[in-house]
């Protein structure tokens, strides 16, 4: 019969599908959770030495989670700035005059 669905074959493919996904996905969705908590105990001790060692400052919620961070820079040094311009008039103008000349056309 043309045109007519192989049921069939649409429910073999669909436990194919399931198998395939219970041998690969399924462990590797568990690898991965594993993964995840490792780096957020990692990232979590990192974050806690930045506080401790006065580096940061995070802004937490009411629950206690990190929704911002200001970080610190202590600055030790003294930095003093001087500056000291003069400007001669009439020396500029006589420069102008011998450079912006036009040619001589002769």
């Amino acid at each position: 019969m043309e045109g007519s669905v192989d049921w069939w074959g649409i429910l073999i493919g669909g436990v194919i599908t399931l198998l395939v996904s219970l041998v690969f996905y399924v462990p590797a969705a568990r690898s991965l959770k594993r993964e995840t908590a490792r780096l957020r105990r990692h990232t979590t001790l990192i974050l806690r030495g930045l506080e401790e060692a006065g580096l940061v400052e995070y802004h937490r919620d009411e629950r206690g989670d990190i929704v911002g961070i200001s970080f610190k820079r202590p600055v030790s040094d003294t930095i003093s700035v001087a500056d000291n311009v003069e400007v001669n008039l009439e020396s500029r103008r006589k420069e102008e005059r011998d450079t912006d000349a036009p040619a001589d056309p002769n």
